[in-house]
């Protein structure tokens, strides 16, 4: 029989004989991460020991974030990352930025205006103008649908790629127990970068004099409950970005360090060639943009930013972390896990960790 004659596709069968193991090992890694399937991960991150495979090339923090299930498996996959860190990584602190300049508390930000607005992808990262949807998008924070759910497939079926915004609910109790569940994870380690680093998000350049206006957490999370209270759910009251504020100034997010900020970029509004920004502290920002928030605003969003402002002013916004914490189990190894934290996850008994 001729080759032309075989009922086969030649051409795809020695691409996929061609590959290496270990190109084989870093993809059911990812579909491992993606599937939240935590025996699968701890199974290949073992066999990947002794070969080629670069798991790290992945970013499996920020791809285990994309895929964020609060509802079943919360932090765990997280967790289980952080574990076999020395493993998927020379220098397990690498693993907390990708190579868009992301760090890992952008993905939750990212998470949390994925499954609770209307926002596209360019409103958090300009080079992301062009996408119609987030990675993640078929997972729901909060389990309502996944990728295998019966909605999802339909969607598929009818060419659509883009969640109805009437499937979206305000940021609610199971997502804000996933966020803090993470933060707190990613930051126990000793190893761990310090958590008041440069954001990726909302970057800007000056189109005067070109500086680089970079954002710290903070005012991440500032412009985070900004869009939640203008592009969110009716239902929305900022009850979420609250307690994740809570919950990053107890792991140590200062609330006194300022960022060089054009207010005007970051909204999109019209400005000149001049310079417009200035350093503003995260409370200074959120006082900038509260005169232009609009009547779209719905009394319950604008209670919540007010108290937002409120806790950003104060000084417990102030207050070290170690007020807020036991310094016990903040300065541990990651093969030496406190068990509260190991068990913070158990479904049936989940508790808020700040």
């Amino acid at each position: 029989m001729e080759r032309e004659d075989l009922p086969v596709a030649i051409p795809q069968i020695v691409k996929s004989t061609a590959r290496s193991e270990a190109d084989l090992l870093v993809e059911a890694f990812g579909f491992a991460v993606m599937g939240r399937n935590i025996d699968l991960i701890t199974k290949t991150i073992e066999a990947s020991e002794g070969t080629e495979a670069e798991l790290s090339s992945l970013f499996p923090l920020h791809l285990a974030i994309s895929y964020l299930d609060g509802a079943r498996t919360c932090c765990d996959v997280l967790l289980t990352l952080l574990e076999n860190a020395e493993i998927l990584h020379r220098r397990p602190v690498e693993a907390y930025i990708n190579d868009l300049g992301h760090t890992v508390l952008d993905g939750l930000m990212i998470a949390i205006l994925r499954s609770h607005t209307q926002c596209l992808p360019g409103v958090v990262d300009d080079s992301w103008k062009n996408e119609k949807h987030f990675t993640g998008y078929e997972l729901d924070v909060c389990g309502r649908w996944d990728a295998d759910s019966d909605c999802i497939r339909t969607l598929l079926a009818q060419g659509s790629s883009t969640i109805p915004f009437g499937w979206k609910h305000k940021f609610c109790h199971t997502s804000v127990q996933a966020i803090c569940h993470s933060i707190r994870v990613l930051y126990c380690p000793t190893w761990s970068p310090d958590i008041n680093s440069p954001s990726g998000l909302f970057l800007k350049y000056c189109s005067a004099c070109g500086a680089k206006l970079q954002l710290r957490p903070l005012h991440t999370l500032v412009l985070t409950a900004y869009h939640l209270g203008r592009y969110g759910t009716e239902e929305e009251d900022l009850f979420g970005v609250i307690a994740c504020l809570l919950c990053l100034i107890a792991n140590g997010a200062k609330t006194d360090i300022t960022a060089d900020v054009s207010v005007a970029a970051l909204l999109d509004q019209d400005f000149t060639d001049m310079c417009d920004h200035t350093a503003l502290t995260p409370a200074e920002l959120a006082l900038h943009i509260t005169p232009m928030i609009g009547s779209e605003w719905t009394d319950a969003a604008m209670t919540g930013w007010n108290l937002l402002c409120q806790i950003l002013q104060s000084d417990f916004g102030n207050a070290n972390h170690a007020d807020f914490t036991d310094d016990s189990d903040m300065d541990v190894d990651v093969d030496e896990w406190p068990e509260d934290d190991m068990d913070c996850c158990d479904i049936e008994n989940h508790f808020y960790v700040f």
